[in-house]
């Protein structure tokens, strides 16, 4: 049967020898592109199967200096120069951080607080979410 599953992530384990430690859905996973979707077992009846989304081109963790050094120094100014608590609050956890994932939402969110602001614009940020190498 091709029900094996991973417990801790729902996806599904195509093989013929299921070890101890797999799921078990019960009922076969339905047939799926294997370079272009992926199958996970939800429990319930049936299994989901997803298009798989294409990693981004290019390296999207950056170190926190790597980041920084994107901005301009009249960016940088205006940040320093705000008196904006939750802009204060990103820019003092950008500069402890070891590491800045490009894909990650609070990277964006703090991007967006700074259009708010009128520090970027749109499009600026756009380009601060590049991944390097593109």
């Amino acid at each position: 049967m091709n029900d094996c599953y991973s417990p801790h992530t729902g996806e599904h384990i195509e093989t013929d020898n299921p070890a101890a430690w797999m799921g078990r859905a019960g009922v076969d996973c339905p047939a799926y592109n294997r370079q272009e979707q992926t199958a996970y077992w939800r429990g319930g009846p049936a299994w989901v199967v997803e298009d798989v989304t294409p990693a981004p081109a290019g390296r999207t963790v950056l170190s926190a200096r790597e980041f920084l050094d994107r901005f301009t120094n009249t960016e940088y100014a205006a940040v320093r120069a705000s008196t904006d608590v939750n802009l204060q609050r990103a820019y003092d956890n950008l500069i402890a951080a070891d590491f800045v994932d490009l894909t990650d939402p609070a990277v964006g969110l703090g991007l967006d607080l700074m259009v708010a602001l009128g520090v970027i614009d749109a499009s600026r940020k756009s380009e601060l979410l590049q991944p390097e190498g593109t």
